[in-house]
């Protein structure tokens, strides 16, 4: 009934301003909106991830005995991040690499996890805004196997950072970083870690040309002051008419 009652009040407004494609797909297909009242006006990230000294995004990233997988988030279900001690698991075993997983959790979010959980996976805690950076740099990639957005600025901050990025194979993830990730099965842990190990085994240390890409594409995707404007232009249009 929720759900129904929102979609009864969304369908009532003037325009809609969503933030990519499959937002205003899945609108229309719903039937809230339509082709020319739907906008998009692009997220965008912080202007200090514009600002990284690039020797600190790509040189001090050199390989070196153990991969390091993080993720700056908290621990919604959506996000799914449970999978991650079967990825760890699937790595070793199967692969014989030695992995590192970090997630940055509030202690009662991690307490909440299972036991293999707790013992697999590292808890870096919570992260300031003005900390995020430099977390992402401990890093040598960032897992990513949301299963349900809209708009994440995780995807976007990685590339920027110039780490590699694996992220679920999801509309939301394809809208954001195009060629610029490394896709997987997000309901799959072995597709995760297969597509995890055939990075380490070919691409770790000799992917700078594709980190630099993947940066120049996040920095590039949006800004402030357009983002600013596409909001300014919806509400010109909606009041001319």
């Amino acid at each position: 009934m929720a759900f129904w009652l929102k979609k009864q009040l969304f369908k009532g407004a003037d325009a809609y301003v969503v933030e990519l494609e499959h937002v205003k797909e899945g609108m229309i297909a719903k039937n809230i909106g339509h082709e020319d009242n739907i906008y998009i006006a692009y997220n965008t990230i912080s202007s200090n991830y514009r600002e990284i000294d690039e020797q600190k995004l790509y040189f001090e990233n050199t390989p070196s005995k153990v991969f390091k997988l993080g993720i700056i988030s908290r621990n919604y279900s959506h996000k799914n991040l449970s999978i991650l001690p079967e990825v760890k698991r699937i790595l070793e075993q199967d692969y014989q690499r030695i992995i590192s997983f970090y997630v940055t959790f509030k202690e009662e979010e991690f307490q909440g996890e299972s036991l293999v959980f707790q013992n697999e996976i590292v808890n870096l805690g919570p992260k300031k805004v003005d900390e995020c950076i430099d977390t992402y740099l401990k890093f040598d990639a960032v897992f990513f196997p949301s299963l349900l957005e809209c708009f994440s600025a995780t995807p976007l901050e990685a590339m920027a950072t110039g780490r590699a990025l694996f992220a679920s194979d999801m509309p939301f993830n394809r809208d954001v970083c195009g060629e610029h990730a490394y896709y997987f099965d997000p309901l799959n842990p072995e597709d995760a870690a297969r597509v995890i190990n055939d990075y380490i085994e070919n691409k770790w240390g000799r992917d700078l040309e594709k980190r630099l890409a993947a940066r120049e594409h996040a920095i590039n995707f949006s800004n402030p002051r357009d983002r600013a404007l596409k909001y300014i232009e919806v509400i010109d249009k909606v009041l001319s008419e």
